[in-house]
């Protein structure tokens, strides 16, 4: 790989990290808000739209999940990088790239599952508090 190769995949992994990050912390804080803000309805009686909170509180944990599995993914994909330099071979080969891959698609399913779950938690507060 020449030095623009290097730069430019080392800049993907920093931006991967920032989405990661971005990620568990969105969830987590849907999460809490969400928990949160069944403390402020008026004598803990949920007028409608309960199924959807706890569709957009599963959509959180699934997200969450994702991360975690993609994280565990890069953990194997870093060792995997590894043992082709200490062996001398290419860095990147063709299990390596399909794992690149996999991480991708699952960091994007995460946050799609994310948005979808905001959503969702939104519309049960709108139904609730308004």
């Amino acid at each position: 790989m020449n030095d623009k190769e290097i730069f430019l995949r080392n800049k993907m992994y920093e931006l991967h990290l920032f989405t990661v990050k971005l990620l568990v912390t969105f969830s987590s804080s849907a999460l809490v808000f969400s928990i949160g803000m069944l403390s402020l309805l008026k004598e803990n009686h949920i007028t409608s739209g309960i199924c959807i909170l706890v569709f957009g509180w599963i959509l959180v944990l699934i997200s969450i999940i994702l991360v975690v599995v993609g994280l565990f993914l890069g953990l194997e994909l870093t060792y995997n990088y590894y043992n082709n330099i200490v062996k001398t071979k290419p860095e990147i080969d063709g299990s390596t790239s399909n794992k690149e891959g996999r991480i991708h698609t699952l960091i994007i399913l995460s946050a799609l599952s994310s948005i979808v779950s905001v959503v969702l938690i939104l519309i049960f507060a709108y139904l609730n508090f308004l």
